[in-house]
């Protein structure tokens, strides 16, 4: 399908351009309906006369001239098309990993002759991709606590985001030594009108590619056993991930699940709110008495801004010279308060339920009573002291997706070998 056309062979949508939607519309229908052959070698075929057409294109493209949803389309194909090929025997196989970069390079391709196709969530671009993000997910994004990348489509002229993946990457590892970095996977989502058209297979396939580029150690992601879950499940087995299920870590409740507001009122002077801190250096000193190294850093963060810990509800036990417990508690734009760190020294469970207490008793007094809570339950050693703060407290089952690189690894060659043998099958 090589050979020069002119912008107008391309372009105008008359009879010289039937050709082109004619292939589009058949691998599309093809990879939307699962009905890409098998076999490697039908779908090199497929990605011959893909690389064909976008050749053709890219010689006459013009972006000053020419709408970019025809290209869109192409590229997103074939992009779908290599990811599906990278992870069937596995994506951080040998061969997958060389077939990702094949995906990311033909995306590379895209964005160098028509703009931004998939592109990181930032605070100077994410008004794209308001529809698609909780105003909470969109607020962690924005002071850096978790990224984000987005896929991009156009209309015209018009460029809008039809899809997100929200992900942090944590260290893990019980010393410095042995610490191994983990990208979790928290949010994805892709805009109704352009589901099954391979977003959030590329989505995931950037982050695959991310993974297996920088030698992360495993990627996760976890979603609730609710009526989504199968389409989860289904998209990320296709990925290899292995799932196991559980109760979420995190526990949440609302004030409603509170006590009556004056049973904390015994709490009212037994921490302090670090709203009464009169000075920066003074929170410094009571945070850096308290906190590790790990959570210094965190609040260290120079996209996180300064009132990003809600002062009246966190709160440290002890005297300012000597604290011994601090609490550090986030309001979200939804009116969830989240707590952010409960660590003490000494006295344990005492200052923790003194803390506690304190959230509770003025929370109670400044918000509705259907607030929610949510906290991770290693901030609480004790269960008796939950039940008896809070009556209820919900731990949603989640599932929990796990990808590891292959005990072997599979290269080129062993994926020629099955083909011929396949075939000779």
């Amino acid at each position: 399908m090589n050979g020069t056309r002119t912008p107008e062979d391309v372009f105008d949508f008359s009879d010289n351009m039937e050709e082109f939607l004619d292939l589009e519309k058949k691998i599309l229908a093809a990879a939307d309906t699962k009905k890409i052959v098998n076999s490697h070698r039908e779908q090199a075929k497929i990605l011959e006369e893909l690389d064909g057409v976008i050749e053709d294109i890219s010689n006459v493209y013009d972006p000053a001239v020419h709408d970019r949803e025809p290209l869109e389309e192409v590229f997103a194909t074939k992009i779908d098309i290599l990811y599906g090929m990278a992870r069937r025997f596995h994506p951080l196989s040998e061969y997958g990993i060389e077939t990702m970069k094949r995906a990311v390079a033909c995306r590379q391709d895209f964005e160098e002759l028509a703009g931004p196709f998939i592109t990181r969530i930032t605070q100077d671009n994410i008004e794209r991709f308001d529809d698609l993000l909780p105003d909470d997910l969109i607020e962690d994004i924005i002071v850096g606590k978790l990224q984000a990348l987005g896929a991009i489509r156009s209309r015209g002229k018009e460029l809008f985001g039809v899809g997100a993946i929200v992900f942090d990457i944590d260290s893990v590892g019980e010393t410095e030594q042995d610490a191994q970095e983990v990208l979790r996977v928290s949010w994805l989502y892709v805009d109704e009108d352009w589901r099954e058209r391979g977003i959030a297979n590329s989505l995931v396939g950037e982050l695959v590619s991310f993974m297996a580029e920088t030698g992360t150690a495993a990627m996760t992601v976890d979603f609730y056993a609710d009526d989504s879950a199968e389409l989860y499940g289904n998209l990320f087995s296709e990925w290899h991930f292995r799932f196991a299920g559980g109760v979420t870590p995190e526990l949440a409740f609302t004030l409603s699940d509170i006590s009556e507001q004056s049973a904390f009122e015994k709490y009212e002077d037994k921490a302090t709110p670090l709203v009464e801190l009169a000075d920066r250096e003074e929170k410094l000193l009571v945070r850096d008495f308290l906190l590790g190294d790990e959570y210094q850093g965190y609040l260290n963060r120079e996209t996180l801004p300064e009132d990003y810990i809600e002062t009246e509800l966190s709160s440290f036990a002890g005297s300012k010279t000597r604290p011994d417990g601090l609490l550090l508690a986030h309001r979200y734009p939804s009116g969830k308060i989240s707590i952010e760190y409960n660590g003490s020294r000494g006295e344990g469970d005492d200052r923790t339920e003194e803390m506690l207490g304190a959230l509770a008793y003025t929370a109670t007094l400044k918000y509705d009573r259907s607030t929610e809570v949510v906290m991770n339950e290693r901030y609480v050693e004790d269960g008796e002291l939950l039940d008896e703060l809070f009556r209820r407290q919900k731990g949603q089952y989640m599932i929990e997706g796990i990808l590891t690189p292959p005990f072997e690894t599979i290269g080129a060659e062993d994926v020629a070998r099955f083909i011929e043998e396949s075939t000779e099958d």
